[in-house]
């Protein structure tokens, strides 16, 4: 596995000359989702102290909407996996004509194992995280105004900033990854594939701040 960090072209070509192994290859969303869970679980309830401290009320909607934030990330690198590769593999079959399908899928999946010492980091970032005396709030949430206060001190910390901002690199050069997949799995030129890959990230990031 460390030739997909230093040698990432080498390795995907590697993998052709073997048949597919989609067990090993799942581990790589599925192992990612399990970790994003844990690092999200805990900064989900560091976060959410402050306001259950003043905000007793709150607990069972801020509860409920822990909940669906830790199944929201659970889903979300299986759902960037699928979508990135089917989008790549229509793309593969529009301009090429090609049947590649499978070892595209396959190679995405791997590219995921990438991720996964940024998100042990994360977890242990979480665990090391206290949120600071400035979200202490004089009251429950009340009103929509107090809600987008509380979102607005949660988008200027600077940590939680630093962590999104070193979140967007590794998703980068995830993509960076499926491109190199796509280069050994098709024979495409890497420019070629490379230029893909980055449009798939830019147009599903996009597609999600519009969302």
């Amino acid at each position: 596995m460390l030739g997909l960090a230093y040698q990432p072209i080498v390795f995907f070509h590697a993998r052709l000359t073997t048949p597919p192994s989609w067990w090993f290859a799942l581990g790589g969303p599925l192992g990612c989702a399990a970790l994003a869970v844990v690092s999200h679980a805990i900064l989900a309830e560091k976060i959410a102290g402050p306001i259950v401290a003043t905000a007793a009320g709150s607990r069972s909607l801020l509860t409920s909407l822990q909940y669906m934030g830790v199944i929201n990330v659970a889903f979300v690198y299986v759902v960037v996996w699928l979508t990135a590769s089917a989008f790549m593999i229509s793309c593969d079959v529009l301009l090429r004509g090609a049947d590649g399908g499978l070892r595209i899928l396959e190679g995405n999946a791997v590219a995921f194992y990438s991720q996964l010492p940024w998100l042990v980091v994360l977890i242990a970032l979480a665990a090391a995280f206290e949120p600071p005396a400035a979200w202490m709030l004089d009251g429950p949430i009340a009103s929509a105004a107090d809600l987008e206060r509380f979102k607005r001190l949660l988008q200027q910390d600077p940590f939680l900033a630093t962590v999104r901002g070193l979140n967007e690199c590794f998703a980068v050069w995830l993509y960076v990854l499926f491109g190199m997949s796509y280069h050994a799995a098709t024979g495409c030129s890497l420019p070629g594939a490379l230029l893909l890959a980055l449009t798939t990230y830019v147009m599903f990031h996009l597609l999600g701040l519009l969302l």
